[in-house]
């Protein structure tokens, strides 16, 4: 029997309760909806909520690479019962590294101030990928999380997604503030919470700013890797993947209204060369007009692998539909793969990157 004072996380893995009873989270990561404030609607917010439900969804991840969700997303995560992980708004040190000042600690005391009262909210989360020392003094324990436990002391507070968790200042039964001394333990370890895996695609023949170098491997996890043999349960290791995901183009609808017509496919205009510089990932150099390489990764890989080799420079209504297809579907079969396998194992958070987009990629 473990003791209700013990503090600590523990390294058993984790989970949430809901009215005593452990569940599977399922869900995914939301962004903003738009980068422009002033486009940002009520009725957009609802209904992204909702087709979240829709979906069998029963968590959202506020991403904290992103911004303070407008009250009409928090009321209606309320209403429908959708579970809230939410980051604060800080990412690794290369991006917005978090500062000891006064208008900081003024932005924690007005999100956990007007948001405490949405019964949505189940976890404060300090920090997207962040890398953090792990000391009484930190940033984050010492600044951060003081603040909101002063503030809303009846919340779950987690350090950084992903993380092993706390060694002291939080109860070991419920994850909630005790008062005493935070202190964490060092991040970036599979152990607790994971980020991925990703399936970014990559091409053979297209060049693009989002990619791999060609010809690099291909996961198609078919057969679904299933072992019968696996003990689940809440009383055994168990594991939360808050991020993993395949990158792939939107739809038709989307795609097409920020395009010419003439560039109406997954290769754009082949006709204009682009001068691209291959690093990696999201980190390549293009240079010309082919918009198209400056989208999201390549879709090439999805659809060779499980449509076969297609010629992905077609232009055209119809083939563009066709490509796009081929893509999405081919992001779901990896995506049903991906899921299945998580349900073998002893893993009771899956949160899809991402929900929804905000370029139109």
């Amino acid at each position: 029997t473990q003791n209700k004072y013990a503090e600590g996380t523990g390294s058993a893995g984790m989970y949430f309760r809901i009215n005593g009873v452990g569940i599977w989270a399922r869900g995914a990561n939301v962004v903003p909806m738009s980068q422009l404030d002033g486009r940002l609607t009520d009725i957009a917010h609802q209904i992204l909520v909702e087709s979240a439900a829709a979906a069998n969804m029963n968590m959202l991840r506020v991403w904290g690479g992103g911004m303070l969700m407008p009250e009409s997303f928090y009321r209606s995560c309320d209403e429908l019962g959708i579970l809230l992980y939410h980051d604060f708004f800080f990412v690794n040190k290369q991006f917005h590294q978090l500062e000891r000042k006064r208008v900081i600690r003024d932005e924690i005391r007005f999100i956990v101030r007007s948001l405490s009262s949405h019964v949505s909210i189940v976890l404060w989360n300090g920090c997207n990928e962040c890398n953090i020392d792990g000391s009484s003094r930190d940033n984050f324990t010492d600044f951060v999380f003081r603040i909101v436990a002063r503030e809303d002391p009846f919340r779950v507070i987690w350090p950084s997604s992903p993380s092993q968790g706390w060694h002291s200042g939080v109860y070991a039964s419920n994850g909630l503030p005790s008062g005493s001394v935070l202190t964490y333990k060092s991040n970036y370890s599979n152990s607790v919470e994971s980020h991925g895996p990703y399936n970014h695609g990559w091409s053979r023949s297209f060049q693009s700013v989002n990619g791999h170098d060609r010809g690099k491997g291909y996961d198609m996890n078919i057969p679904i890797e299933v072992d019968q043999s696996l003990r689940i349960g809440l009383n055994l290791t168990n594991h939360f993947i808050s991020e993993f995901g395949a990158s792939v183009h939107s739809s038709f609808e989307s795609m097409s209204s920020s395009l010419s017509s003439e560039r109406w496919s997954l290769h754009g205009d082949s006709r204009i060369p682009s001068n691209c510089s291959i690093v990696y990932e999201n980190y390549n150099n293009c240079e010309g007009e082919n918009v198209m390489t400056q989208r999201n990764y390549p879709c090439d890989s999805h659809i060779e692998h499980f449509f076969g080799v297609s010629d992905l420079s077609k232009k055209g209504e119809d083939a563009f539909k066709e490509q796009l297809y081929k893509c999405m579907v081919s992001q779901m079969l990896w995506m049903k793969g991906r899921i299945e396998n998580i349900r073998n194992r002893n893993i009771f958070g899956s949160l899809i990157w991402q929900l929804n987009e905000n370029w139109p990629t």
